[in-house]
């Protein structure tokens, strides 16, 4: 991936037809200043039953299986070994983070550009809606707490590589990354901006 873009996304995968989605929603940003690893979780290219999106800015990976992802049928499908293996080719100052079942804001790039040039911090917090409407954290709400965080972050790749931070598959695995952060002494600033979907944007 170009050193000369802002931010990767990390997408793992089980190759369901939603990653379709949430890539166009990466093609769609007013900003093209970002690239895309997906790693696919013990899938080989020709196993994929969907075309895949070719752009220049996306690579895909297919990765050994890790055993940590389960049926894609599961509300948790415990991606955090699959994001540490594709973390480790990315080559942008951020990482940002997506499932391959949800979509990001169109402005998120931009939003993260202009917080980037503007606040010297190592983790960004944006939003998320819910598939049910809800919005974490909730609007207004300064205080990051278990259950009401999501994988809507993102984080400077220098800092979390130095500091050895990776995701431990869990239940609550994005709140314990953002904590472990926060414990290494990573800046965290939560926006305001609805920046993360679960599913399509509605």
């Amino acid at each position: 991936m170009s050193e000369e873009k802002l931010v990767t996304f990390v997408i793992p995968s089980v190759a369901r037809d939603t990653l379709t989605r949430s890539i166009n929603s990466l093609l769609a940003q007013t900003s093209d200043n970002w690239g895309a690893i997906v790693g696919f979780d013990g899938i080989k290219k020709e196993q994929i039953n969907f075309d895949l999106l070719e752009d220049e800015r996306i690579q895909y990976l297919f990765l050994e299986k890790t055993g940590q992802l389960k049926d894609a049928s599961r509300k948790h499908s415990k991606a955090g070994q699959v994001r540490n293996k594709i973390i480790q080719h990315v080559e942008t100052k951020w990482i940002a983070f997506l499932d391959d079942d949800d979509t990001v804001d169109r402005e998120y790039v931009h939003v993260l550009s202009e917080e980037d040039e503007k606040e010297d911090s190592d983790c960004f917090i944006f939003r998320m809606k819910a598939a049910n409407g809800d919005v974490i954290p909730f609007s207004g709400s300064k205080q990051i707490r278990v259950g009401q965080v999501g994988i809507s972050f993102c984080v400077k790749a220098d800092f979390i590589k130095q500091k050895s931070i990776l995701f431990n598959n869990s239940e609550t695995e994005d709140y314990e990354m953002i904590k472990s952060i926060s414990s290494s002494g990573g800046r965290i600033k939560l926006l305001e901006q609805l920046g993360y979907y679960v599913g399509e944007k509605k």
